[in-house]
């Protein structure tokens, strides 16, 4: 009887409290916010973190575009998913829960910095093209670039960063927070992030740092498994419908970050291209005028400029046939000679392609520790052996470093003619910048040298030679930025040379392909439609060449719009 009355009044007990629960929402939310705020006490430390880990991106970026109600919005949304992590690592203990949390922060204060020197140099979070890059550029390439942007403030602004960190290290140790204080703003930043953030769901991956890198990480990921792709998709759906002309020798020499807002060929004023403008003025050089290419960075560039892939495509690049295996089909013998790096093969389109040839040879076979200071004057005894071994038709490619940064790095010491002093132009002033465009400068000047060394050397033979880079580069010409990237671009990360050589041979045995040429200078063209030319001049034929798509054709589309990110570039602002 005694245990009935006992577990009847534990049973009233139960319903009671039960009871009290359901009729009581009010008490329930004043269970949860002593919840939260004895997470946030407990685990002060690392949610302040982890906002300043990931509200900083938000503020520098929205500061720099004077969107301060974005920047305060970056402010709130994270909190929610913090306090929720904070809830999490709050149930855990021991070890785990120590290792967790440092590992979490660790991460987050990397890819923070990380973040921050991105919107620092291109404006904008971190993209799918600076991925990329990172993707297709070696250990060494990743050092000098930091290198060539590296400034004391940076170091300054980590060591006020450490410095934060400890004060709050210590707060969360000997300060006790405010009750009344958190209760009045927390609903808000609650609330903020619940029906902005959380249900809403779009805004889900802004929240942190790492979030925000899932979509362009991924996509890059999809672009570099395609660089794999070429060797499947592209490998036996040539169809040749006309074998050409038999032109013993064709030579493409590919540049790098080469803009021709500072070439004297097109009019810059410090003397750039001597040998160049002494070609032109002699007409030896057909020189095109209005020229840019369809991304301001090499991977984007490369896999339109050498495929029949352009803005237009509805199909994947690396689905489209390739300009290396039509002249291969067609008789040709195809070389690659490069001074640029052989690690990274799967992320680099350019050694795909390489790879696609009979021939390929760099100038060193350096893997990702290696100095990569090789001047670009090291191609040409590859490409005198070569031609003293070649066939009857002949394809080559020389991949220049041309004035990749760190441009000091481009040029051999008797081409140091330009300084600080004679750098007038640009919108920015500073010693830094100045010195930059020299250096830029006279990496320009080296490279009017090579290129015209590697005509010369066909001066006596039956050849055409075409030069042009993947893109151009901004050197605090437009912006305060040195430097090439898709996002936040400038018309001098886009405009390029574009010039053609033809030998007496060669004009004599085809007088109407070198009239066609010499006639065409003053048509606007776009590179991304590159191969349709190559084909023209040299008579090939395949389904997918198009006569209206080649700058020398008498029936080239003047028309078409050269499309840059979805924007008409010959309107653009």
């Amino acid at each position: 009887m005694i245990l009935i009355d006992k577990f009847k009044l534990n049973l009233k007990k139960i319903y009671n409290g039960f009871k009290n629960i359901i009729l009581s929402p009010a008490k329930i939310i004043d269970l949860c916010w002593q919840k939260i705020f004895k997470v946030i006490e407990q685990e002060f430390f690392f949610i302040s973190l982890m906002m300043i880990f990931n509200f900083m991106p938000y503020l520098y970026l929205f500061c720099l575009y004077n969107q301060y109600e974005n920047a305060i919005g970056g402010l709130f949304k994270p909190f929610s998913v913090i306090i929720f992590m904070g809830l999490i690592i709050n149930f855990l203990h021991g070890k785990l829960k120590k290792c967790l949390k440092y590992f979490i922060l660790s991460i987050s204060m990397i890819l923070s910095l990380m973040e921050l020197f991105i919107i620092g140099k291109y404006y904008t979070f971190t993209t799918a093209g600076i991925i990329s890059v990172i993707i297709g550029t070696n250990l060494h390439e990743t050092i000098e670039f930091i290198t060539m942007y590296f400034s004391w403030s940076y170091l300054i602004f980590i060591i006020a960063l450490a410095l934060i960190i400890y004060l709050l290290n210590y707060i969360s140790r000997k300060v006790k927070l405010n009750n009344k204080l958190v209760i009045l703003f927390l609903p808000y930043f609650c609330l903020y992030s619940l029906f902005y953030v959380i249900i809403p769901g779009k805004n889900l991956t802004e929240c942190l740092t790492f979030t925000r890198l899932i979509a362009p990480v991924e996509q890059a990921i999809e672009d570099a498994i395609a660089f794999r792709e070429i060797y499947t998709n592209m490998q036996n759906n040539v169809q040749i419908v006309d074998k050409g002309r038999d032109i013993p020798n064709i030579v493409f020499i590919l540049g790098e970050s080469t803009s021709k807002g500072h070439m004297s060929l097109y009019g810059y004023p410090l003397e750039t291209t001597p040998k160049m403008d002494k070609m032109a003025k002699n007409n030896e050089l057909y020189v095109f005028k209005d020229v840019i290419s369809p991304h301001a960075y090499t991977i984007g560039s490369l896999r339109e400029v050498f495929t029949f892939h352009n803005y237009e495509a509805t199909n994947k690049w690396y689905e489209c046939n390739n300009l290396f295996d039509i002249m291969k089909k067609a008789g040709y013998k195809t070389y690659w000679l490069s001074n640029q790096e052989t690690s990274g093969q799967w992320a680099n389109v350019a050694l795909a392609y390489a790879n696609r040839c009979d021939y390929k040879k760099f100038t060193g076979i350096r893997q990702s520790y290696e100095k990569s200071y090789r001047a670009d004057g090291e191609l040409l005894p590859l490409l005198y052996e070569v031609m003293n071994n070649n066939s009857d038709k002949n394809f080559y490619v020389l991949h220049l470093m041309g004035c990749h940064g760190e441009y000091e790095n481009r040029y051999t010491p008797d081409f140091a003619k330009f300084s600080d002093v004679d750098e007038t132009k640009g919108i920015i002033k500073t010693q830094e910048a100045k010195t930059k465009r020299a250096q830029y400068d006279n990496a320009i000047l080296y490279n009017d040298t090579i290129v015209t060394q590697v005509m010369e050397a066909f001066k006596d033979k039956d050849a055409i030679v075409i030069y042009m880079p993947d893109h151009g580069e901004e050197v605090y010409d437009l912006k305060n930025f040195n430097g090439h990237s898709d996002d936040n671009p400038t018309k001098s990360m886009l405009e390029i040379p574009f010039v053609i050589y033809t030998t007496e041979k060669f004009k004599q045995k085809y007088p109407l392909v070198d009239a066609q040429i010499r006639a065409s200078v003053d048509k606007k063209y776009m590179t991304d439609d590159l191969i349709h030319t190559i084909l023209d001049i040299t008579g090939i034929k395949t389904p997918e060449f198009q006569e209206t798509r080649s700058i020398i054709n008498p029936y080239y589309n003047q028309e078409r719009k050269r499309i840059f990110l979805d924007k008409d570039y010959d309107n653009w602002q």
